[in-house]
C-alpha cells in the first residue's frame, strides 16, 4: 500500500513514517485524541480506556493506555465481532413480531 501511495503522488518516501497503516480503532483513538487536545483536554500517562467502534455490521474493542509523549499502546489484545447495529435492528423487529405478531408489524 505505502508504494502505490509513493506511485500515487501522496507520500513523500525521504519522510519517515509518512504514510501509517493502522486498524480502525487506532484511527478513531487518535481522533478521540485530537477532539479532546481542541477543547483542552488530554489523556495522563498511565491512564487506560476502551474504545468502542460499534459500526454497522461489527463492533470492535480496542484498550490502550497512553504512554510517554502522548504515544498510546495496547494493554490487551483488541477484541470484536458481529455485534453491529443491523444485528441489534433484525433483533429488535423479532422481538416485536413476537409482541404484536408478525402480521400487525408487517403492516409498517
Amino acid at each position: 500500500m505505502q508504494r502505490w501511495a509513493q506511485h500515487a503522488g501522496m507520500v513523500n518516501s525521504k519522510i519517515e513514517e509518512h504514510l501509517l497503516i493502522v486498524y480502525e480503532p487506532e484511527c478513531a483513538s487518535i481522533d478521540v485524541q485530537h477532539s479532546m487536545a481542541a477543547v483542552g483536554e488530554s489523556f495522563k500517562e498511565g491512564e487506560r480506556y476502551i474504545l468502542l467502534d460499534t459500526g454497522g455490521g461489527t463492533v470492535d474493542i480496542a484498550f490502550h493506555e497512553m504512554t510517554k509523549n502522548n504515544k498510546m499502546s495496547e494493554f490487551h489484545h483488541p477484541a470484536g465481532g458481529p455485534y453491529g447495529s443491523t444485528y441489534v435492528d433484525e433483533e429488535f423487529v423479532k422481538l416485536l413480531n413476537k409482541l404484536f405478531g408478525e402480521e400487525l408489524m408487517n403492516k409498517f
